[in-house]
């Protein structure tokens, strides 16, 4: 059918019988046009989604919020039933939880459920050879009490590793199987970057809300010694590096134990007093 001209097909529309190539020519007519009917429809139902979840990035919500509302988007494209819903589990200290969900509200006993897949999901991610890590597949299986209801559940990767999942329930297929794995793939990179970022954005705020009290400490412990000495303050390891190296004579070095990228004892062993 691939190889099948269109074009020169359409001179059997001017025969008034029925022939084996008119016949050909119709059903492979329709073939074709429901493919591509299918193949446009996927197309733009993967760009409207993805656009909305791109503009998530812009958002400077919490990680919940984010995830809420890209359950929102993912549901409110998709065909939707009385029965229907997405939801987003995400793994926190090597547990998982639901942190967003939009839809069809599930039962305690089948969250339980639905970590207990996820978590089998992931061990076995784990396991998975460094070729195979960064391949995308997504899952699908009908459902225990309704055959005809389609559970997909798409992992969400970072360098590689799975950190979260997106579950969608429906009663019907949101794209042709022709065009599902192109669709959930982009919808899975998507997601994943308004996550991840998400992410970042909370380390980022944390890390700032630690230097501020850090500085603070710092500038009560100058206040407190300025007037019997020349105090210098460095808020990370390496600024204190820096100081020594710059050719400021110390007496006296003070240093806490645990610091991010190098601890106490690194830097004193660094750090060189002539």
């Amino acid at each position: 059918m691939d190889s099948f001209d269109m074009d020169s097909s359409y001179e059997y529309l001017n025969t008034r019988s029925i022939t084996t190539p008119i016949l050909y020519w119709v059903i492979t007519s329709a073939i074709q046009g429901y493919k591509n009917f299918n193949k446009f429809h996927s197309l733009n139902q993967k760009k409207l989604v993805s656009n909305q979840l791109l503009k998530l990035l812009l958002k400077k919500n919490n990680l919940d919020e984010v995830a809420t509302d890209a359950c929102r988007i993912i549901h409110s494209q998709s065909l939707k039933s009385e029965n229907s819903n997405a939801s987003i589990y995400l793994t926190i200290d090597k547990c998982i939880e639901l942190i967003a969900h939009c839809g069809h509200q599930e039962t305690p006993e089948e969250i339980c459920q639905s970590k207990k897949r996820l978590a089998v999901l992931q061990h076995e991610d784990t396991r998975q050879n460094e070729s195979r890590k960064n391949e995308f597949r997504y899952y699908k299986s009908g459902s225990e009490s309704d055959p005809y209801r389609s559970r997909i559940t798409i992992p969400l990767k970072k360098e590689g590793t799975t950190f979260a999942f997106l579950k969608i329930k429906t009663d019907y297929d949101i794209v042709h199987p022709s065009e599902a794995h192109l669709y959930y793939q982009d919808i899975a990179t998507s997601l994943s970057d308004v996550l991840i970022l998400a992410q970042e954005r909370i380390h980022f705020d944390q890390l700032n809300k630690q230097n501020s009290r850090l500085e603070d400490i710092l500038n009560s412990f100058n206040r407190m010694f300025r007037k019997k000495a020349h105090i210098y303050t460095a808020t990370s390891s390496q600024k204190a590096l820096d100081l020594i190296e710059s050719g400021e004579e110390f007496a006296i070095i003070v240093s806490d134990m645990r610091m991010p990228n190098m601890d106490g004892a690194e830097f004193l062993a660094k750090a060189k007093i002539p």
